[in-house]
């Protein structure tokens, strides 16, 4: 039953990143895609969780696109604010944050071809990121001798 809710959130919210039209659009569709990536991950449903961190990273590129492509009817931040229009809202009124700006225009830099291996390559790190753990543990779990004493113990 919660998987087949997940499963609609997730339809509705791919629709609903194709329709949207400005970055507060995209950025309530981000919010609802980080939720719900947490929602699978208490429920240990890796492939739901996989497919909200696509979602994530979707909206995040097509926030960039938007940012960059209406970059004219946005305000300039920074200065004394004396040469900013207050009829376009700044970064901060649409309530994007400087990291998130930047993270979504290097999204939107990548081309097609790399865009979709990083979300290929960034689904398989979420759904095997336990696998990789495990081999990680193995390898660090060696015997360590002392020199001086020859004293054995592991680390």
């Amino acid at each position: 039953m919660a998987n087949e809710i997940v499963l609609v959130e997730y339809d509705k919210a791919c629709r609903q990143l194709a329709r949207a039209r400005s970055a507060k659009e995209i950025e309530q569709i981000r919010g609802v895609a980080i939720i719900m990536r947490a929602a699978a991950k208490v429920m240990r449903n890796k492939d739901a969780e996989a497919d909200f961190w696509e979602l994530r990273v979707r909206a995040e590129h097509r926030l960039g696109e938007e940012l960059v492509n209406g970059k004219d009817e946005r305000a300039h931040e920074g200065g004394d604010g004396s040469s900013r229009d207050p009829s376009k809202p700044t970064l901060q009124q649409l309530r994007i944050g400087k990291a998130l700006a930047n993270r979504a225009r290097q999204l939107a830099a990548m081309t097609n071809k790399e865009f979709e291996i990083f979300v290929i390559d960034g689904r398989a790190n979420v759904r095997f990121v336990s696998e990789r753990i495990g081999v990680k543990r193995k390898s660090n779990s060696r015997e360590l001798v002392c020199p001086a004493c020859g004293h054995r113990w592991a680390r």
